[in-house]
């Protein structure tokens, strides 16, 4: 089903780098009227205008691009669909409890900075327990069908992923830092499976934060704008910039331009992502997104084998 766009045109005179002529160039308000499933989450329009969508029965979505290009925008649009599925637990990650705060009344957990390895063990201990349960019933995978509020759809969102790995001063820290890579990579290699996916954001696309044996596990890549084509290519995949995956070429007023490859197509695909305002309508109203979140509360599934919040 195709929705109907609402485009905001802008005077991009003004803006250096910017063709007038870009059918990118204009913001796309949100479609809050399109439907949603775990294979059609609502994300932006390509150059034709054509709807796009991401799934999340694959194996994860990476969004990354440099500071300010749009990640923190398509993190919400994508959670602005999935907020609405049924049989969906979010489990999130973000060290400053800032970025994902507006969605706590959906999450099932968001863990703060004390509390990510302990969460992460949960996950995997969790995850385990699924592949126990697959090998006795004889199955390969958790499917739709068969998920619930008691094997609900795990989504494990990392707002920034250089938090978790490389944000170690201490020798303690930087312990702490290759544990938390290694049971991410664990979750990303097997998590599938057990109806356990990822949704990975970060500014910082270096080989360091990203590494090939974690960027390999993850399927479907957006990049924003970057400054180098290897930054590109390390977001999108080896040579991605060659075959037209041009984020370094991104105007930095283009917030929200982004070049995208999925496990279906790995051709990369320029597209723009929908505008959702970061700002409440009047003054005293309450913003889009925590309408949206607070609005699903119900959905939201308590995860027995979770660890007790620390207060």
């Amino acid at each position: 089903m195709r929705t109907t766009a609402t485009h905001h045109d802008i005077d991009t005179a003004h803006l250096a780098g910017v063709q007038p002529d870009d059918p990118l160039a204009a913001d796309v308000d949100y479609p809050w009227d399109a439907p949603v499933s775990r294979t059609s989450i609502p994300f932006g329009v390509d150059s034709e205008q054509r709807p796009i969508t991401l799934g999340l029965l694959g194996s994860g979505q990476l969004l990354a691009g440099r500071t300010g290009s749009g990640k923190s925008a398509g993190l919400a649009t994508l959670l602005c669909g999935i907020a609405r599925l049924e049989n969906v637990a979010l489990v999130g990650f973000d060290h400053s409890k800032f970025e994902l705060a507006p969605w706590k009344s959906r999450f099932s957990r968001i863990a703060g900075e004390h509390e990510s390895v302990s969460v992460l063990e949960a996950i995997i201990e969790e995850m385990d327990r699924r592949y126990t349960w697959l090998a006795e019933h004889d199955l390969k995978t958790v499917a739709p069908g068969q998920m619930s509020p008691t094997m609900p759809l795990i989504v494990v969102v990392i707002a920034e992923l250089d938090e978790l790995v490389n944000f170690g001063c201490t020798v303690e820290e930087k312990v702490a830092d290759v544990d938390r890579a290694a049971m991410i990579r664990r979750i990303a290699a097997k998590g599938r499976a057990a109806g356990v996916v990822m949704i990975v954001a970060t500014q910082n696309s270096s080989s360091r934060v990203l590494p090939g044996e974690l960027h390999d596990l993850i399927g479907g890549r957006v990049s924003y704008a970057t400054t180098t084509s290897g930054m590109t290519d390390t977001i999108l995949g080896a040579g991605m910039s060659k075959l037209g995956g041009l984020s370094h070429e991104i105007p930095a007023e283009l917030k929200g331009v982004c070049y995208i490859v999925s496990e279906i197509s790995r051709v990369p695909l320029r597209a723009r992502i929908y505008y959702i305002p970061d700002e409440p309508a009047e003054e005293g109203a309450k913003s889009p997104v925590r309408l949206i979140a607070e609005g699903r509360a119900h959905l939201r599934i308590e995860l027995p084998w979770m660890p007790v919040e620390a207060e």
